[in-house]
């Protein structure tokens, strides 16, 4: 559920909303292609949790 939300929500283009991504990332933006979209999105998901960690600590 949580990767077809992820898919759904930062990825997946939407005609309701004009072929438009409902959550941009401008870091996913620059990516050729979804392969890579996927791979940068799992990168910054990991370096949001590690910075949270090292500031709770």
């Amino acid at each position: 559920m949580t990767l077809f939300a992820t898919l759904f929500n930062f990825l997946r283009r939407h005609s309701e909303l004009a072929y438009r991504i409902p959550v941009t990332i401008p870091e996913l933006e620059q990516m050729p292609d979804m392969p890579s979209k996927w791979l940068n999105l799992l990168r910054l998901s990991y370096d949001y949790i590690e910075s949270s960690q090292a500031s709770a600590q």
